[in-house]
């Protein structure tokens, strides 16, 4: 089912779509900080929560940052498997 690129720039310039990425690039931002807050303060941070903090940030970059054509990529490579 491809979208047309129109379709895709008026999701992402709709206001609620702007807001929802501010919201996840910011949720990136804070749980970052307060990782290398909790870590500079002497904290104990298992190597597990570091890495759910590490991956959790990359995911909602990733999501945050989503462009038609990894979408279309994606979809093109597994087609052809």
């Amino acid at each position: 089912m491809p979208i047309k690129t129109e379709d895709f720039d008026e999701w992402q310039d709709n206001p609620v779509t702007q807001y929802v990425i501010k919201y996840l690039t910011d949720s990136i931002k804070e749980a970052s900080e307060m990782m290398a807050d909790d870590i500079a303060n002497g904290a104990i941070v298992s190597e597990s929560d570091q890495i759910k903090t590490a991956t959790m940030c990359l995911t909602l970059r990733e999501i945050a940052e989503l462009e038609l054509e990894t979408i279309e990529s994606f979809y093109e490579t597994g087609e052809e498997e």
